[in-house]
């Protein structure tokens, strides 16, 4: 196994375990939403159910990583925009449900079609709230367009549950359960991956871990509100260095706290990174890679 696929399968079982409570979360809130509407407000129930999920699964990297501060502007980002695109999803699946411009896919297409955009729109959410939460703009496109194909193609057995028997609530709670624990363990691998640049940390604790590189600004520090947060090491100050998005590559900027920044051993104020260089911050020591 490589280090890489290493890294990802230690948090693997944590991320499914959360997706499994954010599943059962966001069920128990439609259920909920359900009753105090009565059938009624559907956007309630949307709102109720995207809520739940987004405060669980978009902090949830956070979360396995133990960086608790970053955890709750993730479920913050992640609980207002997942209600926003639970109560959009639900209103636009009842519109295909019930007819309206969209009568022409058939009584049986569009209900299908209206449950995974639905879906697909709570997946979106979910996956760009951390990167928003952290002002990562740019990688803010691509996580969108990739949570909104994986939360509709997640939907797709989700909705084959729903059909053996739509007006059962276990049934129900049972497919948002499952959304819940494949969208968690997609993002997460999709996460890792398809991670173009990264960081790997190679020794002490954490060793092999894997930081996928999204933002313009990547700063790292003992600090845990840090993008890359050292807090387990000696000798590095609470806001040690950056890395910056130039066009096509990053560059490592010391920070000027009094802190040492090496790369490949040699100390340095500012300089290009290339794939395979060594980064030495305080008593951390990680590596720098891109995908070929």
């Amino acid at each position: 196994m490589s280090w890489k696929s290493h890294s990802l399968m230690q948090r693997l079982r944590k991320v499914a375990l959360g997706g499994l409570a954010a599943g059962l979360w966001g069920g128990s809130l439609l259920e909920l939403g359900q009753f105090a509407g009565d059938g009624n407000i559907p956007w309630l129930e949307g709102l109720l159910m995207g809520l739940g999920l987004g405060l669980v699964i978009a902090p949830m990297d956070a979360l396995v990583r133990g960086l608790f501060t970053r955890a709750l502007h993730g479920a913050l980002a992640g609980g207002a925009l997942g209600a926003l695109a639970g109560a959009l999803g639900f209103i636009l699946l009842g519109q295909l449900s019930n007819g309206g411009q969209l009568a022409a896919l058939g009584e049986d297409i569009a209900p299908w079609l209206g449950v995974l955009i639905s879906l697909g729109l709570i997946g979106a959410a979910v996956a760009v709230a951390p990167a928003l939460a952290a002002t990562q703009w740019r990688a803010a496109p691509r996580l969108t367009g990739i949570g909104f194909a994986a939360g509709f193609l997640v939907g797709v057995p989700v909705r084959g549950i729903l059909l053996l028997g739509p007006s059962n609530p276990w049934l129900q709670l049972a497919a948002v359960t499952c959304w819940g624990i494949l969208m968690a363990v997609v993002l997460h691998w999709l996460g890792h991956r398809r991670a173009q640049r990264w960081l790997r940390l190679i020794n002490g604790p954490g060793e092999d871990q894997f930081i996928p590189l999204t933002g313009d600004t990547i700063t790292v520090g003992k600090h845990q509100r840090n993008d890359v947060p050292l807090i387990h090491y000696s000798e590095i100050f609470p806001w040690h260095c950056a890395l910056h998005w130039n066009e096509d590559h990053y560059e490592i900027f010391d920070n000027e706290q009094g802190g040492v920044v090496m790369v490949n051993y040699r100390q340095t104020m500012e300089q290009t990174l290339k794939s395979g260089d060594l980064l030495k911050i305080g008593t951390a020591l990680l590596q720098y890679g891109e995908s070929s």
